[in-house]
C-alpha cells in the first residue's frame, strides 16, 4: 500500500466529508428509519444491519478527533468530535482521556483486559469478567458514563480515580490526570452538557422508535459487539512491556481505507501524530509488516483471558 499524496485543504475536506456522511448514517438509523421508513414496512429495520459496519470507520474518524489530527484548527476538530462523540452515545471528554490514557498505558497488565493473576484469579472468574467486555461491555461502559456525569462532584471524582486505575503501581499518577482533564478546570461542566445532549437524542429516538423499539436496542447492542470486539483485537496476547505495541492486522487495500487504516495499528502507536491517511507510507519507510489477518485476529480473542506469564507466548511474530 502506496503513499496517499494529499494537500492538507483535501485531507480537512475528506475528513469533514466522511464526518457528516457517517453523522448521516447515525441519524438515519436514530431518527430517519423510525420516523419514515418502519411505519411503511417493518423490513426496512434490517436497513441496519449493514450500516453496522460503519461503526469501526466511525470510530476511527473519532479516534483522529481524539488525537487532534482530525482538523488542524483545534476549536474545530473538538467541536466536529463532540457532535460525533454525543451521536455515539458518550462523552467526548470522557472517551478523549480514556484513549489518551490507553496510549500512556499500553504494554502495562492494567490496560489489557486478557490479563490475569493466577494467583489472585481463576480463569473461570477472569473469563467472567473478560468475555461480557469482549462481546458488549467496552462500550456499554461509555454509554453509562453519560448517567454517571450527574453525579455529586466528589462521586464523580471518586468514579473517574477508579476506572482510570487508582492505586495500580504501573498507572502512574493516571487518575490524577484524569479527575483533572474530567472533573477539574471546566471538564465536568462540558462532560455534563454532553451528557445532558446523549441523554436527549437518545430519549427522543425511543420516543421516535415507538412500538419498533427492539430495532435501536439491536442498532445500540451491534455497534456495541462491533467496537468492544475490535478494540483489543490490536493488542490481544501481545507481550508486555513496550509503550508502543500494537500489531498491523492485514486488509484488503480498499478494506483498510474504509475503517481510515485502523488496522495499522503499531504503526498508530509508533507515530501517534500522524494521520489516517499518512499511515500507509510510514509502513513502507518502516519496512513494516503485517502480523495476522484482521479476521483471524478478531477470532483469537475467543480463547478468552491469558495468565500474566504466558502473554510473551500467545501472538506470532510480526513478518517484515
Amino acid at each position: 500500500m502506496g503513499p496517499i499524496a494529499s494537500s492538507g485543504a483535501e485531507s480537512q475536506a475528506v475528513n469533514l466529508g466522511l464526518g457528516g456522511l457517517l453523522c448521516l448514517i447515525q441519524l438515519y438509523q436514530l431518527f430517519i428509519l423510525p420516523i419514515g421508513l418502519l411505519p411503511e414496512n417493518g423490513l426496512w429495520g434490517l436497513t441496519v444491519l449493514p450500516l453496522l459496519f460503519a461503526t469501526t470507520s466511525y470510530w476511527a474518524l473519532l479516534h483522529e478527533a481524539f488525537h487532534r489530527l482530525l482538523h488542524p484548527n483545534p476549536a474545530v476538530n473538538d467541536r466536529v468530535g463532540r457532535t460525533m462523540a454525543i451521536l455515539f452515545g458518550a462523552p467526548y471528554r470522557v472517551l478523549r482521556i480514556g484513549h489518551l490514557t490507553h496510549h500512556r498505558l499500553n504494554g502495562m497488565a492494567c490496560d489489557r483486559p486478557e490479563a490475569f493473576d493466577p494467583t489472585r484469579r481463576s480463569r473461570g472468574a477472569a473469563a467472567a469478567l473478560f468475555y461480557p467486555r469482549l462481546l458488549f461491555g467496552l462500550y456499554l461502559a461509555e454509554l453509562f458514563s453519560s448517567l454517571q456525569a450527574f453525579l455529586p462532584r466528589a462521586l464523580a471524582e471518586r468514579l473517574v480515580r477508579r476506572i482510570f486505575y487508582d492505586g495500580d503501581p504501573q498507572a502512574r499518577g493516571t487518575a490524577d490526570m484524569a479527575v483533572r482533564r474530567i472533573v477539574g478546570s471546566g471538564g465536568l461542566s462540558e462532560v455534563r452538557a454532553d451528557s445532558a445532549a446523549i441523554i436527549a437524542v437518545y430519549g427522543s429516538a425511543f420516543y421516535c422508535y415507538g412500538e419498533n423499539w427492539p430495532w435501536l436496542i439491536a442498532v445500540i447492542l451491534g455497534r456495541g459487539v462491533a467496537i468492544s470486539v475490535m478494540d483489543n483485537a490490536f493488542h490481544y496476547g501481545a507481550p508486555l512491556g513496550d509503550s508502543r505495541q500494537a500489531y498491523n492486522l492485514r486488509l484488503p487495500d480498499l478494506a483498510s481505507r474504509l475503517i481510515l487504516n485502523f488496522n495499522l495499528h503499531r504503526i498508530h502507536h509508533c507515530h501517534p501524530n500522524l494521520s489516517w491517511r499518512a499511515l500507509p507510507a510510514m509502513l513502507d519507510a518502516r519496512s513494516d509488516g503485517y502480523d495476522e489477518n484482521l479476521s483471524k485476529a478478531l477470532l483469537r480473542q475467543f480463547r478468552g483471558p491469558i495468565p500474566l506469564d504466558r502473554l510473551k507466548d500467545e501472538y506470532p511474530q510480526a513478518s517484515r
